[in-house]
Formats: C-alpha cells, sequence, structure tokens
C-alpha cells in the first residue's frame, strides 16, 4: 500500500508520496511503524488517535521529499490540517517527482511501418490444439 501525505495550510494544499525514507525516519523517532497505528486505529480498544502520529509522517514527508525546513512544533501551529491517504498502487520510484517519457525514435523497429511485409510465405493454417476435447 502506497500512502500520499497532504497537508493545508492557508488556501495551499501539498501532496506528496510517502517515500520509503520518511517511512523508516517515522518508525526510528516514534518507536512502531505506520503498519501499528493502523492496526491501532482499527482495534477499538486502543487509545491512538490520528493527531498521535499522521501529522508527524507528513511533516516527515515534506522535510523529506518537499523542502520543509521548520521544527515540527512550529510547522504544526501554522497549518490547518495535515493526514495521510492512500495513494494509487502502482511503483513510482521518482517518489511522486514528475518524470518526463521520452518519444520513441521514428526509426524505431517497434512499429509496424519498421518491420515492413512479414517474410512468411506460409499457406498452412495452425494445428488444432492438443489435449482432451470437451464433451457437449
Amino acid at each position: 500500500m502506497r500512502l500520499e501525505a497532504r497537508a493545508l495550510e492557508g488556501d495551499q494544499t501539498v501532496k506528496v508520496l510517502v517515500p520509503l525514507v520518511s517511512l523508516t525516519t517515522f518508525k526510528a523517532d516514534v518507536g512502531h511503524g505506520v503498519d501499528w497505528f493502523i492496526a491501532q486505529a482499527t482495534d477499538p480498544e486502543a487509545d491512538v488517535d490520528f493527531v498521535d502520529w499522521e501529522p508527524k509522517l507528513v511533516w516527515q514527508t515534506l522535510c523529506d521529499r518537499a523542502g520543509e525546513t521548520r521544527e515540527f512544533a512550529t510547522w504544526l501551529q501554522e497549518i490547518e490540517w495535515a493526514g495521510i491517504y492512500p495513494a494509487e498502487d502502482e511503483l513510482d520510484p521518482s517518489g511522486g517527482e514528475a518524470t518526463p517519457i521520452p518519444e520513441s525514435s521514428p526509426a524505431s523497429s517497434s512499429g509496424p511501418a519498421a518491420r515492413g511485409a512479414s517474410s512468411s510465405r506460409s499457406t498452412t493454417s495452425s494445428k488444432p490444439r492438443s489435449g482432451p476435447k470437451s464433451k457437449a
């Protein structure tokens, strides 16, 4: 599961994917990993609330990826809201940065024009599938 840190300050919302470095730093600082806090949040007997961990992880993520330089206590006083949300579950090694994808070259051999006509001259059809035949 990938996570996204969001902070609202004034009329600006900052959204950043939570990188592995933020998760490991957070765990070292608070003594528990995010998975522990999430499990506690679903336990009605637990005495753990989102304010016990989400703002700290958002701040850590912003320090690691968005250039945040304020101390945690100062940052906490100056923001309106902070939270951790599920992010799209696809691999993004850039840490959320936009990565341009180069266009393929027109001379690339992957396009149909580059391959040209097929060199196969076969006129026979494929063999029938092997294996047991289904009974109707």
